[in-house]
């Protein structure tokens, strides 16, 4: 960190890697993990801020551990994956941990892993993070739109790792899909539009874009391995550089390959010095205001 010139880092456990193989085994690797982030706040004072990890899809424990985790221990915001074991952000059996999150208005730090099925696609000999984690963040995104999880639950402040996947550049795909579900069609996707067209007004599909729209632009974004001028920009237009905070994937991606990630941000010749001093700090401060 000092080397990199990084004051304060918010760490989190991202894909546990199947280790939750029951509930009391995924309780038991959730409470140590949260009680080592504690531990390490502590013992490095301004220097360390920690997402808990949660057991789910065990909803009661995980409502235990998220009281635990942000009453007890304070840590700053919690850490959900974009499925687990099948269960997607938006499902709602997750109800009932939404409605906790949402009455403390925390900060939701939302990482990919793979797809069930994922690993058995031995087709393309791709590594799973390489594209299976940034559609898995997708389908989570589109999940959560179409369930309408961020309507109900506005408090929450949603940070998605990899500047969220694919969503940003699907929106219209996205608005297409939520009107599709609107007017119950069962049709191919090549027909939809001419389905849509006859049952619904111009002003129901501008709604339907506009909806989307203000769903992804309320995110935040991290830039871990995506900080490409071209993304940055996308984004940026997309939900303002105001919402786009830095982020990496050490030491999970080997150093290099986040000192190459870094390097486009720096090198970004789109954004002003204060625009990168925002991605770098300023957006994450206002999220977590008492690491300044």
């Amino acid at each position: 960190m000092d080397f990199a010139s990084i004051k304060t880092a918010v760490v989190c456990l991202s894909d546990v890697g199947g280790a939750f193989t029951n509930e009391e085994n995924a309780i038991n690797i959730t409470r140590e993990a949260n009680q080592f982030y504690a531990v390490l706040r502590k013992d490095y004072p301004g220097r360390f801020g920690a997402f808990a990890t949660l057991p789910l899809p065990y909803v009661e424990a995980s409502i235990n551990e998220l009281k635990y985790a942000l009453d007890t221990l304070q840590l700053e915001g919690v850490m959900m994956l974009s499925n687990n074991n099948g269960v997607y952000l938006g499902d709602p059996s997750l109800d009932d941990v939404m409605k906790e999150l949402n009455k403390r208005k925390a900060v939701v730090c939302v990482h990919p892993t793979e797809a069930p099925g994922d690993k058995d696609f031995k087709t393309l000999n791709f590594p799973g993070f390489l594209l299976n984690f940034v559609f898995d963040t997708t389908r989570a995104i589109t999940n959560m739109i179409f369930n309408k999880t961020v309507q109900k639950y506005t408090n929450i402040k949603f940070i998605f790792a990899h500047m969220s996947g694919t969503a940003p550049y699907l929106m219209e795909r996205l608005s297409l899909g939520l009107l599709e579900r609107q007017t119950q069609s069962k049709l191919p996707i090549e027909k939809i539009v001419n389905k849509v067209s006859n049952l619904v007004s111009p002003t129901t599909i501008a709604e339907s874009t506009t909806h989307v729209n203000k769903v992804l632009s309320s995110f935040y974004y991290d830039t871990a391995l995506s900080s490409a001028p071209a993304t940055i920009s996308a984004v940026g237009k997309l939900a303002g550089l105001e919402h786009i905070v830095f982020g990496s994937d050490y030491k999970y991606a080997p150093e290099f390959v986040d000192k190459i990630s870094t390097r486009f941000l720096f090198d970004n010749k789109d954004i002003t010095s204060e625009d990168r001093m925002k991605i770098e700090r300023d957006n994450a401060l206002r999220l977590f205001s008492h690491l300044k």
